[in-house]
């Protein structure tokens, strides 16, 4: 073993390269833009200042993009370029504000879309004002069948009052003359019928209840027998 060899002494490294040196003095300066930004956030809490918030996310995103890039670059050399633990820390940090500001800067731009937009205003209104005037309708067209049955059996009311007076010398011509009324047999559909049933060409059946027809009543629409509309067959 020589006498020379010092097994104390201390490794001098080897120099590093003119694009070890670049990458590793960008790297420090954008680590350095990093630590300040996140000490210089705008305060989370703060809900009103959102256009602080926006930029300070937009140099945020473009730093770690250019220090991602850097990083890549050195490892693909194989410079010995890396991030320390606080280096680290302070990432983490800052990753977490931009995703809190992002999700305030959503919610506030949803917001103002919302109070901008007559759109969805007109929507809400014109679909209430659609939906009264439907049953506007329907308790109009109720109100024509409950009117028209009850002329219907007022009418009859008054033909069964109507006693004819007749003399006493025609009494009994009267009796002669007199002829059992045949009943009307009740017709099994309704002729005319009304438009949706012959457009849907089935059969119109009266509805016991009212005017319309069966089908229209059960579908809660308009028929066109109410009010004396009718299509000749």
């Amino acid at each position: 073993m020589s006498d020379d060899f010092d097994i104390f002494a201390l490794i001098t490294p080897a120099p590093e390269d003119e694009k070890t040196i670049a990458l590793r003095t960008e790297v420090n300066e954008l680590l350095a833009r990093i630590t300040e930004m996140v000490k210089s956030a705008p305060a989370e809490d703060e809900g009103h200042d959102f256009l602080a918030k926006e930029e300070w996310c937009r140099r945020w995103n473009s730093s770690t993009a250019s220090l991602t890039a850097c990083l890549n670059v050195a490892q693909d050399a194989k410079a010995n370029i890396s991030l320390t633990d606080a280096d680290r820390q302070q990432g983490q940090k800052g990753r977490l504000l931009c995703a809190a500001f992002q999700r305030q800067i959503s919610a506030m731009k949803a917001a103002a879309a919302m109070q901008g937009d007559p759109s969805s205003k007109q929507k809400t209104t014109g679909a209430s004002e659609h939906e009264a005037g439907d049953q506007d309708q329907e308790a109009d067209e109720e109100h024509q069948e409950k009117h028209a049955l009850e002329c219907t059996q007022e009418r009859d009311s008054e033909d069964d009052n109507i006693v004819e007076v007749l003399p006493t010398s025609h009494m009994a011509s009267k009796r002669q003359k007199q002829t059992p009324r045949m009943s009307v047999p009740r017709k099994a559909h309704n002729d005319p019928a009304c438009e949706r049933c012959i457009s849907k060409k089935i059969n119109c059946y009266p509805h016991p209840g009212g005017l319309r027809c069966a089908e229209c009543k059960r579908l809660r629409n308009k028929c066109s027998l109410v009010g004396g509309k009718f299509i000749q067959q």
